[in-house]
């Protein structure tokens, strides 16, 4: 009977080897599909960030761009407006001395000096003598 007990125990040592081996690679596929896992997921994250920060750069990028087509635009409204406003003071002195033009042409003394110096007339008697300056 003690042969019987040794391989009874033999048995159950063996078999316990085999589950302890059965274990130990189950723990081992655990572990190492753990570790993919944690690897892709690694991956996974950091392509996301990158995606994520690229994505942040492109608007980023493209807002600047519209910030400096704006200030570009602005700049140039405000050069036509400058210029603009040096066209319209020049046409308003153009306007000032057209109306001064205009009530003097109203006074008839005005006209006669301008008839007078301009185009040489002279009344009845008078006689018109052309100096050299």
């Amino acid at each position: 009977m003690k042969n019987m007990g040794n391989k009874a125990q033999i048995k159950v040592i063996e078999n316990q080897h085999y589950i302890d081996k059965a274990n130990k690679r189950n723990f081992e596929k655990y572990h190492l599909q753990r570790q993919m896992k944690l690897e892709r997921d690694r991956i996974v994250h950091r392509w996301f960030w990158m995606l994520s920060l690229a994505f942040l750069g492109l608007v980023i990028i493209f807002c600047s761009f519209q910030v400096v087509n704006y200030k570009h635009r602005l700049y140039q409204v405000q050069q036509q407006e400058a210029v603009a406003r040096k066209e319209l003071a020049k046409e308003e002195s153009k306007q000032a001395k057209l109306k001064q033009q205009v009530t003097q042409l109203k006074d008839m003394n005005y006209v006669e000096k301008i008839i007078r110096d301009k185009y040489n007339y002279t009344k009845k008697g008078e006689t018109n003598y052309n100096l050299p300056n």
